[in-house]
């Protein structure tokens, strides 16, 4: 029994600090701030327990890698 209730209050707090992370880069969107550094970093926090914010990740991942080859293009760097 205590194995479940340590998954549950796991499960619990990490949803909790994931959505308080992407919620303050939400804000940051709007104020200044890193909004773009801060939102991936709660997306991470979800991404341990939940699928759904796993593959937000990797695609994200994906698009900052081509992102960067096509400015390393561009700038011929």
């Amino acid at each position: 029994m205590g194995y479940r209730v340590m998954k549950i209050v796991k499960k619990v707090a990490v949803t909790v600090a994931g959505v308080v992370v992407i919620f303050v880069g939400l804000l940051l969107i709007v104020l200044p701030g890193p909004a773009l550094i801060i939102i991936p970093f709660g997306l991470a926090i979800l991404a341990t327990e939940y699928d759904f914010a796993h593959r937000w990740v990797k695609l994200f991942q994906k698009k900052l890698s081509s992102t960067a080859s096509y400015l390393d293009k561009k700038l011929g760097m």
